[in-house]
């Protein structure tokens, strides 16, 4: 992670790395888990983020019964909340779905 563009920005949170790693597991999504939900779900992702993280957001997209499946165009993992906000206005209201 040093070597990413937020390296510094992840050396400042090491010391909790270790708890999210115990919670994670091995890192897949429980896609036993997901397809249980019954609540609509909002799975998003931005353009520019990880590979993997949007193969895990469509993963969950397909395998979550009642998501909505969006990508943010032009963010990045780190959402600007000006994209973020009127998304989740929509979602929220009913719009999106």
């Amino acid at each position: 992670m040093g070597k990413t563009p937020d390296g510094d920005v992840m050396e400042g949170v090491e010391h909790t790395l270790a708890y999210d790693y115990a919670v994670l597991g091995d890192g897949s999504v429980p896609l036993d888990l997901a397809g249980t939900l019954t609540m609509p779900t909002l799975v998003l992702d931005g353009s520019e983020t990880f590979p993997f993280m949007h193969e895990a957001a469509d993963t969950l997209g397909r395998v979550v019964p009642c998501a909505v499946r969006k990508t943010l165009e032009g963010q990045t993992h780190d959402v600007s909340p000006d994209a973020l906000a009127p998304v989740l206005r929509e979602f929220f209201q009913g719009g999106l779905g």
